[in-house]
């Protein structure tokens, strides 16, 4: 198994890992009965979701094996779609047992990153319609002594109707949602006179959406298979009232501005 993996496994919470690994099995589950069933979009759908968790921990291999059969399924490749979780099983048995093996060097996120000097807990809304996502980033934010979990939501109605009261510092939310786009939402909250700051987190290529995400009103974007310690350097780069974006897409809007007339 690839190096990469067992660096960002041990570097995640216990309780992170051991939701994706209860979800993981759930859904590979769910994949196999639909290929019995002979229900591509079931695959296709379940392996698009596993994709944005695995990404998220650092399973490349992981992830890249989903993203292959996630395209399979949409072509009806009957062959490859077995073929793809055939492997699938594999890998995740492998996840598992290195979990077991190496789960008392587990690190605790408190030390990922360092957060602003402020005794003030800033308050963080999560809208992602991916349970495991949500989860795990609820874990990771309420390990941090600066920040508090202050609500979820899985759907744009959701999120509407709980940040008026809830009224959060921050927002982190996909831009894939279940019901709607999560661009959608970021015009609504400034139709709505929302003010909370913007952190978009996605699974989409940053060379597409980040530009139109910042001009929207977010104030930073970061994709998904980002190590956790990225992550909370993003909050608290935009909690301190500054811009984040990765260094590459960085580099690539300022060379735009600088050579646009």
């Amino acid at each position: 198994m690839p190096k990469i993996q067992r660096r960002y496994l041990d570097g995640c919470d216990e309780d992170i890992v051991a939701l994706y690994l209860k979800t993981a099995a759930n859904q590979l589950k769910r994949m196999v009965a639909a290929r019995r069933s002979k229900s591509m979009g079931d695959i296709q759908r379940c392996a698009h979701k596993l994709c944005g968790s695995s990404a998220f921990l650092g399973l490349k291999a992981m992830a890249n094996l989903l993203t292959g059969l996630e395209q399979a399924a949409s072509l009806g490749q009957s062959q490859e779609v077995g073929r793809l979780l055939g492997l699938l099983k594999k890998e995740f048995g492998q996840i598992q047992r290195l979990r077991t093996a190496s789960s008392p060097q587990v690190m605790k996120s408190q030390t990922l990153d360092t957060p602003p000097s402020s005794k003030r807990r800033f308050k963080i809304f999560i809208v992602d319609d991916h349970p495991l996502i949500r989860e795990g980033l609820a874990r990771l934010i309420t390990l941090q002594p600066d920040l508090k979990l202050c609500g979820q939501a899985a759907t744009t109605h959701q999120a509407l109707k709980a940040i008026p009261v809830l009224k959060p510092d921050l927002v982190i939310l996909d831009i894939t949602l279940g019901d709607s786009s999560g661009m959608g939402l970021i015009k609504d909250m400034k139709l709505r006179s929302l003010k909370p700051l913007i952190l978009v987190l996605s699974m989409h290529d940053e060379s597409l959406y980040a530009e139109r995400a910042l001009r929207a009103g977010a104030k930073g974007y970061i994709m998904k298979q980002e190590a956790p310690k990225e992550m909370l350097k993003a909050v608290h780069r935009i909690l301190a009232g500054e811009i984040y974006l990765s260094e590459k897409m960085a580099a690539k809007m300022l060379h735009k501005i600088a050579d646009s007339p």
